[in-house]
């Protein structure tokens, strides 16, 4: 007996099963994470003062409040830069909420110039208290004050430390977030300058997607047996 209309009915119902369950677009979780529609989606915190530095949106190739050079955006017409002439710690970041049963990944683009010799990594976040020169990015939980130290900390995405180089042109960070699936968590972005620290951030992305099911999966090796 020829068993090949069987073959064919099996991989017939296989493939109706396999597009069944395809797996869904990924679905972006970060509001203008590009910067194209300037603050859009995004909050500011400085526990110094404006007047002296702070997180900027544009495209400008020249911080206003340091006079020093910044790189060009990686993308598009704007970035966020934070720039200073002044000691003070400056915070942009924005609340996203993953669904439950989601994938996630963080990925951007960071780039940053230490015009000091040094790093002082730390959890703590003021630079009155202690010394402190560093970059961080952070999961943070949303319902505490944006500056929180240690204890508002989830995972910890990037952070500059004693040995990491001086200056970084464009670099893409990226994150697995799933863990967060079904909360609502703040991502941060910190910069706490005792000397001249120049440091950009650009095409900001959280995408969720759903785990690709196991009948997707099978459907596709089964039917690459029968080729």
């Amino acid at each position: 007996m020829n068993s090949r209309p069987l073959h064919v009915f099996v991989l017939g119902i296989l493939f109706g099963v396999g597009f069944f369950f395809a797996p869904a677009h990924a679905v972006e979780l970060v509001t203008n994470g590009n910067f194209e529609s300037g603050d859009t989606g995004w909050a500011r915190f400085n526990d110094a003062t404006d007047l002296t530095g702070k997180w900027i949106i544009s495209g400008a190739l020249v911080g206003p409040f340091s006079g020093l050079p910044q790189l060009a955006p990686p993308q598009g017409a704007n970035q966020a830069f934070s720039d200073q002439n002044f000691v003070g710690t400056r915070i942009l970041y924005q609340d996203v909420s993953i669904p439950t049963g989601m994938n996630a990944t963080l990925s951007l683009t960071l780039w940053y110039h230490n015009y000091a010799t040094y790093w002082i990594p730390t959890t703590f976040t003021s630079y009155n208290e202690f010394p402190v020169h560093m970059i961080r990015i952070d999961v943070m939980n949303p319902a505490l004050v944006p500056n929180a130290s240690a204890i508002g900390i989830l995972k910890t995405v990037f952070v500059t430390q004693t040995g990491t180089p001086l200056d970084q042109p464009y670099k893409t960070v990226t994150a697995d977030l799933s863990q967060f699936a079904g909360q609502s968590i703040r991502l941060r972005f910190l910069c706490i300058a005792r000397e001249a620290l120049t440091v950009g951030i650009d095409q900001v992305s959280l995408q969720a997607d759903p785990p690709v099911p196991a009948a997707n999966t099978t459907w596709g090796a089964l039917r690459a047996s029968y080729r």
